[in-house]
């Protein structure tokens, strides 16, 4: 792998940008993997480290990309913003529904994991419903808005 990557890597080399930050990309997740073969064990900390030299010298935004799904998986969130023209990193997301009656008898339902979607029902599957539909509206907007690239998000699925 090293050696098919060699000629690419490196500040003065004249290939075509996007052959070297590929280069670099594939070279720096080919040492992570040799780490994990030789039981030295995997550290993303590091690997996105590593790339920040890549992005200095290339222009590239891999140690952010690589960052923000870091940060995403440490987190309760179904996704981060991460720089447009990354739909590569399309998933799809599982929105949970938390209930809560209130003394009177209304249902509140809220998606945790999107800022500001609570709604009341005058019943749990109302509310539900009324959760799910602001939910989408929420997203709608983002993506709109261009807050959210349209292929980050492939499918959407809630669990109560």
């Amino acid at each position: 792998m090293r050696l098919l990557l060699s000629s690419y890597l490196g500040s003065q080399t004249v290939a075509d940008i996007k052959v070297r930050q590929a280069a670099h990309l594939a070279y720096a997740l080919h040492n992570e993997a040799l780490a994990v073969v030789e039981d030295r064990g995997f550290d993303p900390i590091a690997a996105v480290q590593r790339l920040k030299a890549a992005d200095v010298m290339l222009g590239s935004e891999f140690s952010a990309i690589f960052g923000a799904l870091l940060d995403r998986a440490s987190s309760d969130l179904p996704f981060e913003l991460l720089p447009r023209g990354v739909s590569c990193l399309a998933q799809a997301m599982t929105l949970t529904i938390e209930f809560e009656q209130e003394s009177d008898g209304r249902w509140i339902a809220e998606v945790p994991q999107l800022a500001g979607v609570l709604v009341y029902g005058d019943a749990q599957e109302r509310a539900a419903q009324l959760a799910r539909a602001l939910a989408f509206r929420f997203l709608a907007d983002q993506i709109e808005a261009g807050e959210v690239e349209a292929a980050l998000v492939t499918s959407v699925s809630f669990a109560a």
